[in-house]
């Protein structure tokens, strides 16, 4: 998978259409990046939406870094 597919489905979870696979997926990074910005200090933020929000950033920021990440 490149790092352009992985931002479609990206896209396609954060508009609510992304399958199954993709939602499992997209969660399972979710997981490891909040528990990553927690051990980082940065504080849980109240508002669920926002928390989601930078998660989802720090997913998008760190893609070149994780190896699931191919290039062709």
């Amino acid at each position: 998978m490149t790092k352009e597919e992985f931002k479609k489905i990206l896209q396609r979870y954060e508009t609510g259409v992304a399958d199954d696979k993709e939602r499992e997926l997209i969660e399972s990074w979710y997981d490891a990046r909040y528990n990553d910005l927690i051990l980082k200090g940065e504080k849980s933020i109240e508002n669920p939406a926002e928390t989601k929000a930078r998660v989802l950033s720090a997913i998008e920021d760190s893609l070149d870094s994780f190896s699931i990440i191919s290039r062709r």
